[in-house]
Formats: structure tokens, sequence, C-alpha cells
């Protein structure tokens, strides 16, 4: 959603349609109340981006819990933001899917092949995914990681930064939120120091919104790159060659 970058938050911008769509009325007709995006209040700065482009929208905290909310509530809004991003949505299909059917309009499959210095993978980086300074081995890490489905399974970034074509994982975990439960999860790692030169200049073309990736105490030899206004740590690559 950002200028030339609507693809940027679009994978994120759709959670659980029983969240957003419930039952109302006695014909029990579905409709959709709200698009939210939920993000950690240190990544406040991506919301209140989105809400500056899109002249739309409020941000409320998350009562008792570290979180900001941006929501969209009129149908309008949500109508403008559906046209906008159908063709895009390349992660919560589900959901998306009964929005446009909601508002009378033909779903469009995104393109699965994201292009050279597409913003989306920066989109990805900035709300799921790491860049770390992995001083012990002498290079530069980016990495994405999320729950294999038919959906993530379809990502393909072989083209999407210049001479770097991600290493992939897939990997069984469990996760005991809600109960044990295992699933096997699928992660896209760029992670060879021939890598480096070409994972700065991507981001040097697509900055990151997100003050805080991932914290490493002093002395374990890593660092993570925070996206802070300026590209200030993009710009640590570059002291880091």
């Amino acid at each position: 959603i950002y200028e030339k970058q609507v693809p940027y938050q679009g994978g994120n911008l759709f959670r659980s349609p029983r969240d957003k769509v419930p039952l109302e009325g006695t014909s029990k007709k579905r409709v959709l109340k709200q698009i939210r995006i939920k993000l950690h209040n240190r990544d406040v700065r991506i919301l209140t981006r989105i809400q500056n482009y899109l002249h739309m929208g409020r941000i409320r905290a998350d009562k008792n819990k570290p979180y900001s909310i941006y929501i969209v509530s009129s149908k309008e809004t949500m109508m403008y933001i559906i046209k906008r991003i159908n063709g895009l949505i390349r992660l919560k299909i589900p959901g998306f899917k009964e929005a446009c059917i909601l508002y009378n309009l033909d779903y469009i499959e995104a393109n699965y092949n994201i292009a050279l210095y597409d913003p989306y993978f920066a989109g990805l980086v900035d709300t799921d995914g790491s860049i770390v300074f992995n001083y012990a081995g002498n290079r530069i890490e980016c990495n994405l990681e999320f729950k294999y489905n038919e959906y993530t399974s379809k990502l393909n970034f072989d083209n999407t930064i210049l001479h770097s074509k991600p290493f992939i994982i897939k990997r069984a975990k469990s996760s005991k939120s809600g109960g044990p439960k295992d699933y096997i999860s699928i992660a896209f790692k760029l992670q060879s120091v021939n890598n480096m030169l070409f994972i700065y200049d991507y981001f040097i073309h697509n900055r990151l919104y997100c003050y805080v990736k991932f914290y490493f105490p002093e002395g374990n030899g890593r660092d993570s790159l925070m996206g802070i206004p300026g590209g200030d740590r993009v710009m640590k690559i570059k002291f880091f060659f």
C-alpha cells in the first residue's frame, strides 16, 4: 500500500475471515465489517505510513498488549482497498476471496513469480523476515519463513534480487499456542557471501520501515538490520563490507 508498493502490505491485510466476516441478521448473511492490520508497537511506523498514504482508516492500541491495529471499517473505504489490492494478494487468499464475493468482484490471482526489485519482498522482510549480520560467518543473511501451504509453496523469489537465488528449506516445527500443533514451515534464505552486495542494492531501492526486527545481545557475534528512516541500518551493510 506504499506508493509504488501496493503489494507491500497486501499479504498481511487479511487475517482469518472468521475475524472479519461475522454472521449477522436473521438471514445469517455474512458481511465484511473491518479490514485490519495488526503489528507490534515497535513497527507502528508501518501503520502510519499506510494511513498517511491512503488518507483513510484509524490506528488504535490493542488494550493491555504491545500491539497497534490499523482499521478501515466503512463500506466505501473497504471497497477502495479491495479493488486496489485485487491481483496482488498472495498469502491470505481464503479471506480475500470471500471479501471479493461479498463486494461482487471477480477475484484476480496474483503472479507468484516476484519480479526483479519488486517491493513485495521488502514488505515481507519488514513484517515477517530478518536481515542478520553474521560476523562469525563473515556474511549478511536475509531470511523469510512461513507456514508451508498451497500459497507459500508457490512463492518464487529466484529473480527478485539480482544474481541471488534463495536457498529453500522445508522443516517440521511445532507450536504450543492454543495447544500442541505440528506443522511444516518453508524458509527462503539468502546467506551466501556472493549475495551481500545485491542484497544491499535491493534494499537501497526498497527501503524498510520497521524499526526493529530481531535483537541479539551484544557479544554473540550477530546483529540485525532494522528499517530505520533514512536507511541507517541498510547503510551499515556497506560498512560491513
